[in-house]
């Protein structure tokens, strides 16, 4: 859990200061966008399904418990423009439902809304 934590910890605060002078940088007030060199840039956080699957594995975990994230992996992910849904894999092959999902914002690891199906 130490290592999840660190891990979403250096991808929330530690991505920005890996390239340029830091006097270069200008934070603004809305959620990560940065102002380099007197130009303003809008990045993603989360800008791979793996980051995606690891973001909503500490999610669910923490929602429904660790049972349910181990349960049902592997996961299945889909990249919706500007969010990551993320399914979690039915553990009774022959019944529909009763699976996470999540959506996951890429811009920055915001959960957009999660549901669980009965």
């Amino acid at each position: 859990m130490k290592y999840k934590l660190k891990l979403i910890l250096f991808i929330l605060y530690g991505w920005f200061p890996l390239t340029g002078h830091p006097q270069d940088y200008l934070y603004c007030n809305d959620d990560y966008s940065i102002v380099v060199a007197d130009k303003p840039m809008i990045i993603d956080l989360i800008t791979s399904s793996e980051i995606a699957m690891k973001l909503a594995e500490i999610y669910i975990e923490r929602i429904y418990g660790f049972k349910t994230a181990i349960e049902q992996k592997p996961y299945k992910v889909w990249n919706k423009g500007n969010e990551w849904v993320i399914e979690g894999a039915s553990i009774h092959h022959k019944k529909h439902g009763g699976v996470f999902s999540i959506v996951i914002s890429k811009k920055n690891g915001r959960v957009i809304s999660v549901s669980h199906g009965e």
